[in-house]
């Protein structure tokens, strides 16, 4: 099984209107030309908690956003409720200095 992980900020990267996660259509097209069975995204600002889908699933439920009047991007992003996706709680926890 491939999975392709990245590490991303809740804050940032979340799109709360619809409460979910989104991808890019070039990194879509990478994950798909590399033979990825599954998406994972480590949130940083949660402590690790991370969310994961089968790419298949991704490719079926997500929606394309409609950026027109607000975004930047050039490119595509469709975006996939959170609902859709497994949630996993970290179990490593941080060390403090302090």
């Amino acid at each position: 099984m491939c999975i392709w992980e990245t590490r991303v900020r809740e804050s940032r990267h979340l799109y709360r209107a619809l409460d979910a996660w989104t991808v890019s259509e070039s990194i879509l097209a990478q994950l798909r030309d590399l033979g990825v069975d599954r998406i994972r995204y480590v949130v940083t600002d949660r402590d690790g908690e991370s969310y994961e889908v089968p790419l298949s699933e991704f490719l079926e439920r997500a929606e394309p956003l409609d950026q027109s009047g607000w975004a930047k991007r050039t490119e595509e992003q469709w975006a996939l409720p959170r609902r859709f996706w497994q949630r996993w709680e970290s179990t490593v926890r941080q060390l403090a200095l302090f």
